[in-house]
């Protein structure tokens, strides 16, 4: 026998593998020299055949191929060594054999780590089944990627919990592709915080599926720092947002939207209390648009200008009192004219407020004109603290 190759046709070759005359190691040689290329492999019946042509890639690459050798022999490290050798993509989209000889191989290469990615990838995208429980595979991290990238795991509490506790840097991945499965079947037992922080900053995202999330949270949720929508701020703000926020979003107050700006200002009505407490940090011009907003209620506006006229000189509390709409009370810082206030229990606060302040001496109420008299003060308030100046 010629030592230098063989390139006999196909049907000599066959002739000689399949023939009982001529013994193993005389076949293993011949396959050893063999240059020709076989295109059918079910027409080889000897299985140490068949194992050679695979180690030595004289069979065609073909997915029929593959399926031939795997319904006599099953997924063993021959084939498994000879699909991981295959340079090319693997085309099992449409393949001519028995459809379930061909699901078979799947389920075998679908539970595999031994295959590498990329024959991995195309085998599972093509023939792999919907996963519904994968928690007995041990899969590696790359072949679950792909699992998840190719849709071939279903979104169930199951697979979830199995990814969270196995898979974690698969989670949020596994949520993406699948959003609105998750969102449709997320309950309060199951959700998780650090999940639903993330899932909010996503674009793809529906307001209508954040707003369920937010909605099973069984906790409050920061806005500061999270690159949340303005939409899905606002949904926050008015749901279940972190109190310890409240001055912090205050402070941050220009950094946000109009839409966000006023969601921020209508917290401030039920918690005028936090804004007195914490003026020094906030800006003069977030304590006007509260001023003027029409979601803060008016006593506590007068809470707001009480403090204002405290702590602040007196053309800020002009300005706060004209903007806020008590434009006859500013007048009293004004030594050239005469206001008339009316009276009322708002006004007699502001009134009170000025008094305590040095504005004003005193006032009472004049029954015969329906209005308040008053006597200004002539003395001027101590100097104040630079950040009020």
């Amino acid at each position: 026998m010629s030592t230098e190759g063989v390139d006999d046709d196909e049907e000599i070759i066959l002739y000689i593998l399949n023939s009982e005359q001529v013994n193993e190691e005389t076949k293993e040689m011949y396959i050893s020299l063999l240059k020709t290329v076989l295109h059918d492999l079910s027409k080889v019946m000897d299985a140490n055949c068949r194992d050679d042509l695979l180690n030595r890639h004289l069979v065609d690459e073909s997915a029929e191929n593959i399926c031939e050798y795997f319904s006599k022999q099953s997924l063993t490290e021959v084939l498994i060594r000879f699909i991981n050798e295959i340079s090319n993509e693997l085309d099992f989209s449409l393949v001519d054999y028995d459809e379930n000889i061909i699901q078979q191989f799947a389920e075998y290469i679908q539970a595999s780590n031994k295959i590498v990615d990329t024959h991995y990838r195309s085998i599972v995208s093509a023939q792999g089944k919907v996963l519904t429980d994968f928690s007995t595979m041990d899969l590696d991290e790359s072949k679950v990627k792909i699992l998840i990238d190719e849709c071939k795991l279903q979104m169930n509490i199951s697979n979830l919990r199995h990814l969270r506790q196995c898979y974690p840097d698969c989670v949020l991945h596994f949520i993406e592709k699948n959003l609105s499965e998750y969102c449709e079947m997320m309950a309060q037992k199951y959700i998780e915080i650090d999940e639903v922080e993330e899932i909010l900053t996503w674009d793809i995202l529906k307001i209508e599926d954040a707003k369920r999330l937010i909605d099973i949270l069984p906790t409050t949720l920061k806005v500061i720092e999270h690159d949340y929508s303005d939409d899905i701020i606002v949904y926050i703000l008015g749901k279940c947002f972190s109190e310890d926020e409240f001055i912090p979003l205050l402070e941050k107050f220009f950094l946000y939207s109009a839409k966000v700006q006023n969601a921020i200002i209508e917290l401030s009505d039920s918690r005028m209390n936090k804004v007195v407490e914490s003026m020094e940090n906030i800006d003069f011009n977030i304590l006007k648009k509260i001023l003027t907003s029409d979601n803060i209620q008016h006593t506590n506006k007068v809470i707001l200008l009480c403090e204002i006229i405290k702590k602040y000189k007196p053309d800020r509390i002009k300005e706060a009192l004209i903007i806020a709409g008590y434009e006859e009370v500013s007048k009293l810082l004004d030594n050239k004219t005469r206001p008339r206030i009316s009276a009322n229990n708002e006004h007699k606060q502001l009134l009170n407020a000025l008094k305590d302040n040095r504005f004003i001496i005193s006032y009472e109420f004049n029954e015969k004109s329906g209005i308040y008299s008053y006597t200004r003060s002539t003395k001027k308030r101590n100097d104040l603290p630079p950040e009020f100046l």
